[in-house]
């Protein structure tokens, strides 16, 4: 269809030709941008951001996905990984918690408990690893975990097929030792004293007490936990 034929008007000067010779050099342009890297620990950057690739370019790609992210940060940690997760049926990344486990790493997990009783949380708790469900009748809606004390894994990103493959998700990678005490606190709070979502925190001045708020080089991170409300539940 011409532009007279769909009653458009071309611009003075305009030429089918020189349109076709930006078009191609769009494409070409295009074409020899490079693919981005997969981030590593050792990017120099103190955040790394990662996004799904739902659809039949899920598992291809330059870039690493949340679960290539994850596996990488599991297969280098040294001390310690402790996670509270909404659900678990990944077999890359449970693959990779149970290895770590078996190279000494202190792992603990937390589980939404509706999930709880899925047979690769209980491969993972047949292992040793210890799993605490949730009590609360509120969902344990996190997804976050803390490696080595130094790093922050958090966003939407569920540890199942269906949100790695199918669903659209991210994950952020956080390199903060002030940021871990605060998603640690907050899950010994879940995994060791079984307070899931407390509508206030304990103690004479919980204020005081408790952190909420960092500053990397110059950008001010505030960690919000949501407090679990029963009565909407009823």
């Amino acid at each position: 269809m011409s532009f007279v034929q769909a009653g458009l008007r071309p611009y003075p000067g305009f030429s089918m030709k020189r349109f076709r010779l930006i078009i191609f050099a769009i494409a070409f342009g295009t074409a020899l941008v490079p693919p981005v890297p997969p981030p590593s620990s050792g990017s120099g950057r103190w955040w790394n951001v990662y996004f799904t690739r739902p659809g039949a370019a899920a598992r291809k790609g330059a870039v690493a996905t949340p679960e290539e992210a994850l596996c990488r940060l599991l297969g280098g940690s040294k001390a310690s990984f402790h996670g509270a997760f909404y659900s678990l049926t990944l077999p890359a990344v449970t693959g990779k918690i149970s290895e770590a486990y078996r190279r000494g790493v202190d792992v603990r997990l937390v589980i939404e408990r509706s999930n709880a009783l899925r047979p690769e949380v209980r491969k993972l708790i047949n292992a040793g690893i210890p799993v605490v469900a949730d009590g609360n009748r509120a969902l344990m809606h996190n997804k976050f975990a803390v490696i080595d004390g130094t790093t922050v894994w958090t966003g939407s990103f569920n540890l199942t097929e269906n949100c790695a493959y199918r669903n659209n998700n991210n994950a952020i990678e956080i390199q903060s030792e002030e940021l871990a005490r605060i998603f640690g606190a907050e899950f010994e709070e879940m995994h060791e004293k079984r307070v899931f979502g407390n509508r206030r925190e304990p103690g004479i001045f919980p204020l005081l007490s408790r952190k909420y708020y960092v500053k990397i080089e110059d950008t001010p991170i505030n960690a919000y936990f949501s407090i679990s409300l029963n009565f909407l539940n009823t």
